[in-house]
């Protein structure tokens, strides 16, 4: 049983029904993941008990849980207590990815590179920590959505607008974490774990603002890129000792008597002052595994039985560059307007690409936007530059009032970033 709604859900939806036979638990019906699977159930994450009723009515043997949502319900605990098999971590492990409090502390408790923070529970020292220097970043102490996070010199540029901010967060969540901001490059990092190894997959750059050059609101994420192997601004030991502090999280929740089992994702930045640990997420990425399952060879539902087994082994990926690039409706993130748009199948199919589902509701022969994004449009080939060229003209063939960013992976984005850091190594 999968739990989740999304193109990642109806990606590893795709994968996982190659091999399995699968039920997949929706909040939100996606037409997509409905395809793919024998049965699916529409229910709110927080009823936890309808789940796991019809999870026992279905004989599930084993439930992968990917839905960030669904984690902070608990959902995990409660099916492994009626004795299903879950390849995802429970309460104990996956707060890391909803206190941002709490991770920032086990990072610096493990001796992971962070960025330095102050977490401020009153007016006076958010006003204090905003004071220190110009550039900080803001985010909420308790991760409820990819939404909290705002930038002072590009989000909240007039230090009254930033305090105000910083006090609703502290009315919402009781404190908010003011951090500061570095120069660099940064990319995602996800692996399996079943508490005794954990295998990482290929690093993905994500691009996370609106629009092209990198402007704009923040977002869920509006695509990435991966080479199938390093990333080209990235250098060996940058991957490894990314990999190494994932597993430093994964200790350190052992040394606290906490199991992890499944997927992890760290965001990281190579800045001047080497590889620092921005963010840690107990779930697999949108736009990280969309890529990462383009290329992966070993069947996922074998990953996932030998999660919950403690028999892990490396995941084999193809060496392909991939891109996903996501459609979204006008006015995203802030006000999005809802619109219909259609597919070509035929045409995707002719330009390399493939569709997955986000967050849509099915009209007839057409679909119609909803308030996140709104499709994923996806390719890979041997080369980074024919898997953008793929993606681009992919996108080209869903007709309506989307926006997607053109410019993501192209040669002068990848460049940039290639050049960039160079700067900062050198300095």
């Amino acid at each position: 049983m999968l739990v989740g709604d999304r193109a990642r859900e109806h990606m590893l939806a795709e994968q996982l029904a190659r091999s399995c036979e699968l039920y997949v638990a929706m909040q939100h019906r996606n037409p997509g993941i409905e395809k793919l699977c024998q049965k699916f159930f529409v229910c709110d994450y927080s009823n936890i008990e309808a789940i796991g009723s019809w999870a026992i009515q279905q004989d599930i043997d084993l439930a992968f849980v990917t839905s960030e949502t669904a984690l902070a319900k608990g959902l995990p605990d409660a099916l492994t207590d009626i004795g299903l098999k879950v390849a995802s971590p429970g309460s104990a492990c996956s707060i890391i990815g909803e206190n941002a409090v709490y991770a920032l502390n086990l990072m610096k408790g493990a001796g992971i590179p962070a960025p330095s923070f102050t977490v401020c529970k009153d007016e006076s020292e958010a006003r204090k920590a905003l004071n220190e220097t110009p550039r900080r970043v803001i985010k909420p102490a308790i991760n409820v959505d990819w939404n909290g996070t705002r930038f002072t010199d590009t989000d909240l540029r007039r230090s009254s607008d930033a305090l105000r901010y910083c006090k609703k967060m502290i009315r919402q969540h009781g404190a908010v974490v003011i951090e500061e901001v570095l120069d660099g490059e940064t990319f995602s990092l996800q692996g399996m774990t079943d508490g005794k190894n954990l295998y990482s997959m290929p690093p993905v750059h994500t691009a996370k603002r609106l629009l092209e050059g990198n402007l704009g609101d923040l977002t869920e994420g509006m695509g990435g890129y991966s080479t199938g192997m390093l990333l080209p601004f990235m250098r060996q030991e940058d991957f490894d000792e990314a990999c190494g502090y994932l597993w430093k999280l994964v200790s350190a929740l052992k040394a606290k008597g906490a199991d992890y089992r499944g997927g992890i994702r760290g965001d990281f930045m190579i800045s001047r002052d080497g590889l620092k640990m921005l963010n840690a997420h107990a779930t697999l990425g949108g736009v990280t595994t969309l890529n990462n399952m383009m290329n992966l060879k070993t069947q996922f539902s074998e990953v996932l039985t030998a999660v919950v087994e403690g028999s892990l082994k490396p995941m084999t990926f193809m060496e392909k560059a991939t891109v996903v690039k996501f459609l979204v409706p006008k006015g995203y993130p802030a006000k999005p307007m809802k619109t219909s748009f259609n597919i070509d199948e035929r045409a995707l199919w002719n330009a390399g690409g493939k569709a997955y589902f986000e967050c849509i509701e099915p009209q007839g022969s057409k679909m119609k936007t909803k308030k996140h994004r709104s499709v994923a449009v996806c390719a890979s080939a041997d080369t980074l530059e024919m898997a953008e060229s793929k993606a681009e003209e992919s996108a080209g063939v869903v007709s309506g009032i989307l926006l997607h960013r053109s410019d993501i992976a192209k040669s002068e984005y990848v460049i940039r970033q290639k050049k960039q850091i160079a700067l900062l190594r050198s300095g």
